[in-house]
């Protein structure tokens, strides 16, 4: 089976809206993966798969994003290429990041959030050190780059 076959084996068009589903591995995070070859480096997300094999190479700075919004698509004349910005002001335009002030973001702050390494009670610990940003770091498995932003109040910023 060649990879275009291969690949729409995964793919369940829905007529009404034009989106190509994925029906493979869908991550978490709601996005499509698929393994063009073997080779361990051969795994990455099915739109940016479906761009490259129906619309063509994509460059370095660029990335691939979707017109419909719809995290599974791999209909690749509903994609799109463009830079961090444009996905941005793109999310923007269509008021998915349009948060008013004092609205709840759906998003979880501090030690709820999954990627949290570290808790509040260690943000006060650390903006009350003495210790050097090396030492500290060190000592919570942070970057020195990192922990200077949670002492400067750039991250962490709702820990008083």
């Amino acid at each position: 089976m060649d990879i275009r076959e291969r690949f729409l084996s995964h793919v369940l068009p829905i007529p009404e809206a034009g989106c190509w589903l994925w029906d493979g591995h869908v991550m978490p995070s709601g996005y499509a993966a698929f393994r063009m070859d073997a080779t361990p480096a051969g795994r990455e997300l099915a739109h940016r798969a479906s761009y490259r094999l129906y619309r063509g190479e994509i460059p370095d700075d660029m990335i691939v994003c979707h017109h419909c919004d719809v995290r599974c698509c791999v209909n690749p004349y509903h994609l799109f290429l463009g830079t961090y910005k444009d996905n941005m002001q793109d999310a923007v335009r269509k008021g998915r990041m349009n948060w008013k002030k004092g609205e709840k973001r759906r998003f979880k702050l501090g030690s709820q959030h999954h990627h949290a390494k570290i808790t509040e009670d260690d943000v006060i610990a650390i903006r009350a050190s003495a210790e050097t940003g090396n030492v500290l770091a060190k000592r919570y498995g942070l970057t020195p780059t990192t922990l200077s932003k949670v002492r400067r109040r750039l991250l962490w910023r709702h820990v008083p």
